[in-house]
């Protein structure tokens, strides 16, 4: 009866045990579950677009007692009472709600988070300007300068690859291949030098003997090629390699002194040649007729005219070609007699093929 009594006891505190364990597990299942530092740090503001820790100029790594020297020190000198600066009771208020966050250790902690995560709160900083407030700057004089540079750059590599692509078409031309094997070899155009037999090939070494000879010539070929490069450059048949002056780069730097002398020439013509009513200088007369003959197209370029001789210039001046009839007039001599418009010389080849009947026959 007793063993009975016992195993009956047994088996009740088991089924209590059971269901204490059940209704435990049931508690935990309901209770609510502690939230996240992620989840705690999104349900505030902090300093909105600000930075907590800037505002009060002290570091992060800052302790609780210098955080409040910091905030007192600025409370007392920007407090509405005392300081009348009308930005005082805004940046008051934001001194206040500064140091509200960094006193207290667990606002602190969270806002930590944020600054320390920023991808994980992208709607705070959407919201408040953060996305531009935070993002690294970079000075805006440095990127004017490396943009000048990669400009000037690839501008100069643009102008040497216009200056080799010329230089190939001029020495490939029939006439600068014949000077450049008449640079080649000691002997005149038009004869070959003499070839060597075939025992005095053989002699010579064979294979290894030829490769000698076709180093030798690839020399020769490179100081020839070298040499008529210098010529043509003497001679005016190529243009000058590129040079700093020829870069974007040194033109946009150069563009405000251009500019000003411009101005400055301007102004002083108006002055003296409309206002004062003076007479042309010898310079002067000479500026009109080479812009005369440019803007005329009877030559390309004002360098052009500089290349011209004393008495050719004083020629040309003496004509006064800034006046428009006598650069018509100029024109109209300097005009080939052989040269005819297109009626004329359709009515050429008419009269040509038609004869004196084919006028008898209009008539």
């Amino acid at each position: 009866m007793r063993r009975v009594f016992v195993v009956v006891a047994a088996l009740a505190l088991c089924a209590y045990a059971q269901e204490e364990g059940a209704e435990e597990e049931k508690i935990e299942e309901t209770a609510p579950q502690e939230e996240s530092r992620k989840e705690k740090a999104e349900k505030y503001v902090y300093c909105e677009s600000d930075n907590c820790y800037d505002l009060l100029g002290v570091k992060k790594d800052a302790g609780g007692l210098t955080i409040k020297r910091a905030y007192r020190r600025l409370a007392t000198e920007w407090h509405p009472d005392r300081n009348p600066d009308p930005r005082a009771k805004d940046l008051f208020q934001k001194f206040a709600n500064a140091y509200e966050v960094l006193s207290n250790s667990e606002m602190r902690k969270n806002y930590d988070y944020l600054l320390d995560h920023p991808m994980e709160f992208p709607m705070h900083y959407l919201r408040y300007g953060g996305a531009n407030k935070y993002a690294p700057k970079t000075d805006a004089k440095m990127v004017i300068i490396l943009t000048l540079i990669v400009v000037a750059v690839l501008h100069h590599y643009f102008l040497k690859m216009q200056h080799d692509d010329i230089v190939k078409k001029v020495t490939r031309h029939p006439d600068m291949q014949r000077r450049l094997l008449q640079l080649m070899s000691d002997n005149p155009i038009g004869v070959s030098p003499k070839k060597k037999s075939g025992a005095a090939r053989q002699e010579g070494g064979g294979a290894k003997s030829s490769k000698k000879e076709a180093k030798v010539d690839d020399t020769k070929k490179a100081d020839a090629e070298k040499k008529l490069l210098e010529q043509l450059a003497a001679e005016e048949l190529l243009p000058p390699p590129p040079s700093v002056k020829d870069n974007a780069a040194w033109l946009l730097f150069t563009l405000p002194l251009y500019v000003g002398y411009a101005l400055l020439f301007n102004v002083s013509w108006f002055v003296r040649i409309r206002i004062q009513k003076s007479e042309y200088t010898d310079a002067d007369k000479e500026y009109l007729t080479s812009r005369a003959l440019v803007g005329a197209e009877l030559i390309d370029s004002v360098k052009v005219y500089e290349g011209y001789t004393d008495d050719e210039k004083a020629e040309l001046v003496a004509r006064e070609l800034w006046d428009d009839d006598n650069l018509m007039e100029y024109k109209r001599e300097i005009k080939p007699a052989d040269k005819k418009s297109g009626k004329e010389k359709q009515a050429a080849r008419r009269a040509k093929k038609g004869g004196d009947g084919g006028v008898g026959m209009l008539e």
